[in-house]
């Protein structure tokens, strides 16, 4: 009987241990499972991710190849559904195939990242303008354009109105570093209407006259060009990149008085350059009427003419309207001066003031007189000084409508800025999983 009580109770133990072993290894077995699919999880979240970001670069791979190698700016062209499509597709071509993920959705949005945003556009061609710099693409154009130091707009020390140098006529015998302005050359005219109302300008005309702020800047300080600025660097990007009536460069583009187009915005290079050359002779004229008015032997001579002349209006009217002519008579000379290659001091003494007041009175009309300041501005810094001074929607609006335009006539007809972008938002859900990114060059 003892026996049979002790085999039993033996037996119960090889039970109990055989159903604790059982149970211990079904729990390991759970948590190895719970670890395999864990791993699973994890390595297949690397895995999408992986793919996600190997699919936004394809598309971003697409960039405008004339748009990077012309204007040194990444974009690709594409809306909504099209960067949908692809995305689907690239991802599609890997998912598929692996039966542990499923692609469920994808969602894509360029808010944000279109060329035509203001913004936008000026961040990247900023970035790329100090890159540039930095790798010696772009040089110091207050340097290059003869514009000497920064700020240093005053006139040197030059021989005597009396003394200085006359040029008959249109052709004079000195050396410029930009050559002279054609005045008689046209050149192009944008007609088509198709291209105008499509230009990314349209959108923003612009409000008040250059001038006016540059003459308000004038009075107020010697530093124009301020370095370091993000609208020094647009200027610099523009003086290298685009043509202006002075200087041209190897690309084949529309205009040729390109940077005057971005401070005129007519469909001509010929109004361009006349605009230009109207509003440089405007800001002239006020200056050099205030320097008049500001010097002692200048206004008592004034005074005394407008006392011979003014029996009819009066001395102090007819004074003033000598004044005015002979400031705008200055003025003249001093854009002849410029597009000839010489320099202009935005503020002048009296050793480099051209015009006597005798010739106004008795209305002579001649070439243009070069008392060589040495100092100043010539036509390219005046030029700078205007494209600083622009409106900043209007100059980078003008901008886009000069690639736009270059790149439709000689790339390709349909080229818009507003279908490119710089980057682009993703989002997908696969494996019941949401994906987000936002992808740009």
């Amino acid at each position: 009987m003892s026996a049979l009580i002790s085999v039993t109770l033996t037996k119960k133990k090889k039970g109990s241990s055989s159903v604790f072993l059982v149970m211990v290894l079904g729990t390991m077995i759970t948590l190895a499972l719970a670890f395999v699919s864990a791993a699973l999880r994890v390595g297949a979240i690397g895995y999408i991710d992986g793919v996600m970001n190997l699919s936004a670069r394809s598309v971003l791979s697409e960039f405008d190849t004339h748009l990077k190698d012309d204007y040194g700016l990444f974009a690709f062209r594409g809306h909504k559904q099209e960067i949908i499509s692809k995305m689907t597709d690239y991802l599609s071509y890997t998912l598929d195939h692996n039966k542990y993920m499923d692609l469920e959705s994808v969602d894509a949005n360029t808010a944000g990242y279109s060329l035509a945003d203001i913004e936008i556009f000026e961040d990247e061609l900023i970035e790329y303008t100090k890159y540039a710099i930095a790798r010696g693409i772009i040089g110091d154009l207050t340097a290059a354009g003869g514009t000497g130091q920064a700020g240093d707009f005053s006139a040197g020390h030059g021989p005597l109105a009396s003394g200085g140098q006359y040029v008959n006529g249109a052709s004079g015998s000195h050396h410029y570093s930009y050559g002279t302005i054609d005045t008689e050359k046209e050149g192009r005219t944008l007609r088509n209407h198709k291209i105008i109302d499509q230009l990314p300008s349209g959108a923003h005309p612009g409000s008040g006259s250059i001038t006016d702020k540059i003459k308000e800047v004038l009075e107020g300080t010697d530093n124009i060009l301020l370095k370091g600025t993000d609208s020094y660097a647009v200027v610099q990007y523009i003086m290298h990149t685009f043509k202006n009536a002075q200087q041209g460069n190897e690309r084949d583009t529309f205009f040729n008085n390109e940077a005057e187009y971005i401070i005129e915005g007519e469909m001509s290079d010929l109004k361009n350059r006349k605009e230009l050359r109207k509003d440089i002779i405007t800001v002239r004229n006020a200056v050099n009427f205030l320097f008049i008015w500001g010097n002692d032997k200048m206004r008592n001579e004034v005074m005394a003419a407008g006392e011979l002349l003014g029996a009819d209006i009066g001395t102090l009217p007819m004074a003033l309207l000598i004044s005015e002519g002979w400031a705008l008579a200055e003025a003249e000379n001093d854009m002849r001066l410029l597009e000839h290659g010489r320099k202009v001091p935005v503020y002048k003494t009296t050793d480099v003031w051209a015009i006597d007041i005798q010739s106004i009175i008795d209305n002579k009309e001649s070439g243009y007189i070069d008392t060589d300041p040495g100092s100043g501005l010539n036509y390219q810094g005046y030029l700078q000084m205007f494209l600083f001074l622009e409106e900043r929607a209007l100059r980078m609006s003008r901008i886009m409508d000069l690639i736009q335009i270059n790149i439709q006539g000689k790339y390709d007809r349909s080229f818009l800025i507003k279908e490119h972008n710089m980057g682009f938002w993703v989002k997908a859900e696969a494996d019941g999983r949401e994906y987000a990114y936002d992808h740009k060059y």
